[in-house]
C-alpha cells in the first residue's frame, strides 16, 4: 500500500493536525497557511498562483509517515 502525507492530511488527519510534535505542527501549520492563501486567491482572482501551487509539498517521507502512524 502506498501513502501519500500529502493527501493523508485530509484522510487521515487526526494523527498530523493533533500532533504534539512540534517539527510536525510547524510543517502542518505552513501547510494550512497555503491552503488559506490558495482559497483567497481561488475566490478572489479564480486562479492559483505558483507560489500557492505548493500544496503538493511533502509534509514528511512517505517512510517516516508510516510509522508515524503505525502501519
Amino acid at each position: 500500500m502506498s501513502c501519500n502525507p500529502v493527501l493523508e492530511i485530509y484522510r487521515n488527519c487526526d494523527k498530523l493536525l493533533k500532533s504534539k510534535d512540534e517539527e510536525i505542527k510547524k510543517t502542518i501549520n505552513k501547510y494550512l497557511q497555503i491552503v488559506e492563501l490558495v482559497k483567497f486567491e481561488i475566490a478572489t482572482q479564480n486562479y492559483a498562483s505558483e507560489e500557492t501551487k505548493r500544496l503538493d509539498m511533502q509534509l514528511m517521507s512517505t517512510p517516516d509517515y508510516v510509522k508515524y502512524i503505525g502501519m
